[in-house]
């Protein structure tokens, strides 16, 4: 029913609805335009192949987009000759508080000082990523053809990936109340307020919660990052899949077994996944297998080495990349002996 008595607002709400409009229009066509996203990368939360790389004539350009928080970075298409290409795909610690102070750019710089070996170390590490999520970025970097595939290989980050792929599923539902989703502005306004209020600010357990319904028979296990019971043999479904994908390549490839720092008892620990993991993976040709609990164990004062459970402080990551410099050295076929750390 129409309310007559109100019908003469009718011409005075013309304006400002087609200025609104208008608004929203010229906002929407500035976001395409400036923000240079794909809203189909930025709702892929990471399960995008090609997000955050792109070629510009003979250079590669890396740098952070979407779901994909990589250290700004740019190579040549093709390695010069005399350099070897290492690329490192991990999540938040081997990313590092910021590329300088990676443990990637220490690598580089003891490749260089301790074997003179010149190597452009490609850091394409982000935070929160899994098992799944690196496998997408691996099959990526295979295309600029590394010369060493180095893979940081740990369960702490396996709910994220499964989370961020429920996300994905729903994100990419024809649902009319994702339509809203697929806009440069409003879909980026929308999940930036989703992001704060509904996965930065709630507890884990409420977070987990919001996905039961697609994963009735999984909330359990999504509900503790620390299911290692749960998450350990997924993880190593996806990391064989990303082994037969590097060797297929032809490239070699260091798994980098990552520990975390249990400040209660004073020691580095990974609930034996080192040892599972060299088992099934050393005897591989072309496989070689680190552990970060043998490297950082030996040192005294290991408290010194970590910033919290799980990163490492600057001492750390050069003990890291120091213990990493001669298997590195060895798959990329050196002839040269590297010499001892500050020698």
């Amino acid at each position: 029913m129409v309310d007559l008595d109100r019908l003469y607002l009718a011409p005075r709400l013309i304006a400002p609805a087609i200025v609104a409009v208008g608004a929203l229009v010229v906002l929407e066509v500035g976001a395409y335009l400036g923000w240079h996203e794909s809203p189909a990368a930025r709702n892929a939360f990471g399960y995008s192949r090609d997000t955050a790389f792109s070629v510009d004539k003979s250079f590669v350009q890396i740098s952070s987009a979407a779901s994909r928080r990589f250290w700004t970075q740019r190579y040549p298409l093709v390695a010069l000759n005399g350099t070897k290409r290492v690329m490192l795909i991990g999540d938040s610690a081997s990313r590092g508080p910021s590329f300088a102070r990676s443990v990637s750019e220490a690598l580089r710089e003891q490749l260089d000082a301790r074997c003179g070996i010149h190597a452009e170390v490609w850091n394409l590490s982000s935070p929160g990523y899994g098992s799944r999520r690196k496998e997408v970025v691996v099959d990526k970097a295979l295309e600029f053809r590394p010369d060493l595939v180095i893979y940081d290989a740990n369960v702490s980050t396996e709910y994220e990936d499964s989370r961020e792929w429920e996300r994905y599923l729903e994100y990419h539902s024809w649902h009319p109340k994702r339509w809203v989703d697929q806009l440069p502005f409003l879909g980026r306004v929308k999940l930036s307020k989703i992001e704060r209020w509904n996965w930065e600010w709630l507890p884990e357990d409420v977070r987990a919660a919001s996905l039961s319904e697609p994963l009735d028979v999984k909330i359990a296990a999504i509900a503790s990052k620390t299911d290692t019971a749960y998450w350990t043999p997924l993880m190593l479904s996806n990391l064989d899949r990303t082994v037969d994908m590097v060797r297929r390549s032809g490239a070699p490839m260091l798994i980098f077994v990552r520990s975390h720092f249990d400040f209660a008892s004073g020691a580095v620990v990974d609930g034996g996944l080192d040892r599972e993991i060299e088992e099934r993976y050393a005897p591989r040709t072309g496989i070689v297998v680190e552990s970060s609990r043998a490297l950082l164990s030996s040192h005294g004062d290991l408290k010194r080495l970590f910033a919290d459970t799980s990163h490492w402080t600057d001492a750390g990551k050069d003990v890291i990349a120091g213990g990493l410099v001669e298997p590195v050295s060895r798959l990329l076929g050196s002839p040269r002996r590297c010499t001892r750390q500050g020698g």
